[in-house]
């Protein structure tokens, strides 16, 4: 049974439920458990409109929600149940932080999962080392920390309540590239480790290659493909035509390839690529 289905989802956000008003449209997936999803498309494709439907924010005007093959919308005692299931992590989560210390703001959430002090406590502990706070930076205030401490800071406040999927609307956008590897490696480690699944919303091609399992595009509030890594990216004419992109890397290694270098095509991340080049020098020297 899939941890997540949706089933002709549509969402009409100014109740005049013409063509024109419809944010997604007859959305229908589903996600296995402890998969990790991207989701990409430009701005206005009904990416962000799509995810709040998955911890109840959003109600579809039409279609069915289902977690762990609950419809989460049949009783309302279904809502707060889903919401502890579904961590969703917003866009510049940091501007929600407002407790006293980085500790309390953590907390938070498990404080209102209604959890022993020693329960939370050990949460706040097991989260902050997840995402690399240390007991100095704990007692510090939300608002003396740096950027990319704040997002992970924020992020800790999510993963402390355990959700069992992980929502996240571009978690990195705005950081620096260390910034942004760091929280990228978080989530991939809550994915691995905490045997969690992960939606992830992006713009960053190089980033689903690297984590993600399957590739969901939208575009016009549709879904135009949901397949692998490797075959949405084989697709180069279907994302050329949305103004989408393969990764850089892979660009470059296509070039090499046309100069007669034995270079596999499903070569998408950085990392990758240089072990295929080491490979090839390698094989080079030999003779």
């Amino acid at each position: 049974m899939p941890i997540i289905e949706l089933k002709d989802v549509t969402y009409v956000y100014d109740g005049t439920d013409n063509l024109k008003s419809r944010a997604i449209k007859n959305v229908s997936i589903s996600v296995e458990k402890g998969e990790y999803i991207g989701i990409i498309g430009h701005t206005g494709s009904g990416k962000s409109t799509l995810i709040q439907h998955l911890n109840c924010i959003l109600k579809p005007t039409y279609g069915k929600v289902y977690i762990d093959g609950v419809d989460i919308w049949e009783d309302k005692k279904n809502l707060a149940k889903t919401r502890k299931k579904v961590g969703l992590v917003f866009q510049y989560p940091e501007y929600q932080l407002f407790e006293e210390t980085v500790e309390k703001d953590i907390a938070f959430g498990p404080k209102n999962l209604g959890l022993s002090t020693q329960e939370i406590e050990k949460r706040v502990m097991k989260a902050a080392q997840m995402v690399e706070i240390d007991q100095d930076l704990l007692l510090k205030s939300p608002f003396e920390i740096s950027g990319g401490e704040k997002r992970r800071a924020a992020i800790a406040g999510i993963l402390a309540m355990e959700p069992e999927i992980l929502v996240l609307d571009e978690p990195a956008a705005g950081l620096d590239p260390l910034g942004k590897e760091k929280i990228l490696k978080i989530i991939d480690n809550f994915h691995k480790y905490e045997k969690r699944t992960v939606i992830h919303v992006t713009h960053s091609m190089e980033d689903i290659a690297k984590y993600a399992d399957k590739i969901l595009i939208m575009n016009d509030g549709e879904v135009v493909s949901y397949d692998s890594v490797d075959n949405t990216f084989k697709d180069v004419d279907m994302l050329q035509n949305m103004g989408l992109d393969i990764p850089q890397i892979t660009k470059v290694l296509f070039k090499l390839r046309q100069k007669g270098f034995n270079i596999p095509s499903n070569i998408y991340t950085v990392e990758d690529a240089v072990n295929v080049v080491k490979n090839i020098l390698i094989e080079k020297e030999k003779r």
